[in-house]
């Protein structure tokens, strides 16, 4: 008679012996892993992505662009995770787009002037940005989206430079 294995148990074993170094598990993922802690994992290497796409944006000067990127993806048929839509009420911010990414098979981040090289923010403007400078969401979502690329899940990173529209030349 065969012996089925946990799904779980396979995927854990195939991290820990895996070829790629990048993908292997270091001791202290593998002790977080669900396989060891009995937490439902979000998602693990291997796993189909709920989302086909995670739209990232800067809320002051590109709501606009995501909105119509938003609907023409949805159009298209592409479930789409957009934190306008996806976010659900009480979850923090920071776990809310944390899991939406997770869940995603691709990231398109919207980049403006404004979004990454503001004038007049000092945290909104990367060139200027220090290990003691205020934590931003832009900088955050795009960080931990190639950190998932590196893992394997997030496929592809497809980024938008929008340009030089300001805010108010929308």
């Amino acid at each position: 008679m065969k012996k089925i294995i946990n799904p779980q148990a396979r995927n854990f074993v195939s991290l820990l012996l895996n070829v790629d170094t990048k993908k292997r598990l270091t001791i202290p993922r593998a002790i977080q892993h669900p396989f060891i802690t009995g937490r439902d994992a979000a998602r693990l290497p291997g796993d189909e992505a709920e989302f086909d796409v995670f739209i990232s944006y800067r809320v002051a000067s590109d709501a606009h662009h995501a909105a119509m990127l938003y609907e023409m993806l949805t159009a298209k048929g592409l479930k789409v995770w957009w934190d306008k839509m996806c976010l659900e009420a009480g979850v923090p911010w920071d776990e809310g787009f944390c899991h939406g990414l997770i869940k995603s098979f691709a990231f398109i981040p919207l980049l403006s002037r404004h979004a990454i090289n503001h004038p007049d923010v000092k945290h909104q403007n990367f060139e200027n940005l220090t290990a003691e400078s205020r934590c931003d969401n832009v900088y955050l979502e795009y960080r931990l989206a190639l950190e998932l690329r590196e893992m394997g899940l997030v496929e592809k990173i497809f980024t938008v430079m929008i340009g030089d529209l300001a805010p108010t030349d929308e």
